[in-house]
Order: structure tokens, then sequence, then C-alpha cells
């Protein structure tokens, strides 16, 4: 987690248990994280964990020798600013960036010789990672059809509307993450649902059940606006253009 030691219900564990599990042998640099403290988590989560594929290095430079891939999987200021093309000398090739956070700059990566990865991110048919065009604001004429699709909630492309987004299962991928498109997309009407009730009234009150810097402030802004914590699985999916599933369970 970004600007913090704290490593409890931090997704991050999960990719790197995930990664022994499948024979990799996983090298760890965070600016506070200490090792004691995940293999705890990791102990409370009942992951069983073969220490000798985990590894906490001193330095970022340090655990990507002789890496075949980098997975940024919390969003450090920092990250964004090491020096990638050295970095890269010292990898296996081919090299693999997998951005978990869209934290660094993807096109520069790809330029040193990187394969990229990105959440939400597209790849065209020569494996390059697709790189949209920064949006301008004078892209859209006023009074063209297209802004007045955006003006009315309707896709640019569909030319359907899509402003009602139902996010199933309020944990820590699913909470903070749709809080966040509601901070973003204030016309947009965000529900997260949850079976297990506890977790639901947690995420209505001013006590919420995950932590990360800043989440509080954005769920008091947008709660009870376009942002909405429900049990009512069934209705929010009846209800929904969009629908999330940001959980597993069967």
């Amino acid at each position: 987690k970004k600007d913090t030691g704290d490593v409890r219900e931090t997704p991050a564990l999960t990719v790197c248990h995930m990664l022994m599990q499948d024979g990799a042998m996983v090298h760890v640099y965070d600016p506070k994280v200490q090792k004691e403290d995940a293999l705890n988590e990791f102990k409370y989560h009942n992951m069983v964990v073969d220490e000798s594929r985990l590894k906490f290095d001193f330095s970022a430079r340090q655990a990507v020798d002789g890496a075949h891939a980098i997975v940024v999987l919390t969003e450090w200021d920092e990250f964004k600013t090491y020096p990638y093309h050295e970095f890269y000398a010292t990898m296996m090739k081919p090299a693999f960036v997998f951005d978990g956070r869209n934290l660094l700059n993807h096109a520069e990566l790809q330029r040193i010789g990187f394969e990229v990865h990105a959440i939400g991110k597209g790849r065209n048919a020569d494996g390059r990672m697709n790189m949209l065009p920064a949006p301008s604001r004078m892209s859209t004429p006023i009074g063209s059809p297209r802004a007045q699709q955006l003006v009315d909630g309707r896709h640019p492309v569909l030319g359907i509307k899509m402003d009602k987004i139902c996010c199933i299962g309020a944990g820590y991928v699913g909470g903070p993450t749709c809080a966040i498109i509601a901070s973003k997309c204030p016309h947009i009407k965000v529900t997260i649902v949850d079976l297990n009730e506890a977790r639901i009234n947690a995420w209505n009150s001013d006590n919420l059940p995950i932590y990360e810097p800043g989440l509080y402030e954005i769920v008091k802004k947008c709660r009870g606006k376009n942002l909405f914590f429900s049990t009512d699985v069934k209705g929010a999916i009846q209800e929904a253009d969009i629908i999330f599933a940001s959980v597993n369970t069967p």
C-alpha cells in the first residue's frame, strides 16, 4: 500500500503467492514493508509460503537484477522515477513489465524494449500496447452528435446509455475501485453489492472495512449521491448497464 508499511488485506501478497505457486522466484522491494510483516499476513490468510522462493531486497535495482519481469503492485511515486533503461540491461530477455497500477510511462518502456502489460489496455496485432492519444478539449465540437451523446450519458460509439454500474464484491478490489469510478464519473450511479451484511454496513459507516490513503474522503463525498452499498445483489444486477465481478465466489 502506498506510503505505508501496512500489508493487511493487500492483494499484492495474493499475487506473490500465486506466482510462487507457479514456481516463480519472487524478489520483493517495497520502501517500507518488512518481510516479517508479509509472512505474518500470509499466515493469517492460511497461505503456505516456501521462504526459499521469497526474497526481500534492499533496493529495486537489486530486485530486478537477472529477473524475467517487473510486477508493479503498489503506486509508490518513486517507482515512476527509476532508470528503467538501466534495469532492462540487467534483466533476462525478453523482459516484461506488468503494471498493475497503470503507474508507469508505457510508451517509454516499450521504446526501451520491454513487453508491457497493463490493466485495461489492449494490444495491437504486432503485440505492442495500444496507446490512445491524449484526449483534446477541442476534439468534440459543441453541438456535434458525439457531444450530445456525452451530455445524454450515451456511449459515444455504441450510442446507448451506460450510466449504471453494479460491482459484485465489496472487498479490497471492488470497494476502492468503484469508489474511484464514482468520484471520477459523477454522472454514473455506482452500486457496490455484497452478501456480507456486516461488510456493507461498514461501508455505509464512518469505519470503512478497508484502509487506503484518501479512500474515506472519496467515499464520504460520493456516498448517497452516486455511490451506494447494498446487499440487494439481484436488484442491482437487474438495474445495471455494466457489471463488475470483483469476487470469485461461485
